[in-house]
């Protein structure tokens, strides 16, 4: 736990030499955080992070995530400790369609997760499999032209 400010002051350096380092070597720089880092987040933007993995996207707001959509990519699986929780097909595919419509619209891209220990949060693997559905029939790409 560290303040905005002092993570800036402390952190914030390393981040912009580690991305600017990947990034020299044809690397993109992917960042899991299970914390709510949202004040953070243009500050990691900034420095090159180019994806975010947010297993919990809630906790920031679909909305405010939804403000860096065309400047990062999220990869997120339906948020696990609120959607998949509540067990409930309905929810579970209207907040799936909600992330990929928020994030995964305006040219930054946004990757369908899966969170792999369904027993460590005490689910059945059907609820993500309910996901994993809702993602395929909202979902889409574009298959980059040859020509």
């Amino acid at each position: 736990m560290i303040s905005p400010s002092l993570w800036r002051e402390i952190f914030k350096p390393g981040f912009i030499r580690l991305c600017n380092t990947a990034h020299k070597h044809g690397l993109k720089v992917f960042m899991h955080s299970c914390g709510k880092i949202t004040e953070i987040i243009p500050d990691l933007i900034e420095c090159g992070i180019d994806c975010f993995q947010f297993d919990q996207p809630k906790i920031h707001g679909i909305d405010k995530l939804a403000e860096y959509s065309g400047k990062v990519t999220f990869w997120c699986p339906a948020d696990i400790q609120d959607t998949l929780q509540t067990r409930n097909e309905e929810i579970i595919e209207r907040d799936v369609k909600e992330l990929i419509e928020k994030l995964g619209r305006k040219g930054g891209g946004f990757i369908a997760g899966y969170y792999p220990d369904n027993e460590g949060i005490g689910l059945d693997p059907k609820w993500q499999d309910i996901a994993c559905k809702a993602f395929v029939k909202y979902g889409y790409y574009r298959k980059k032209s040859n020509i």
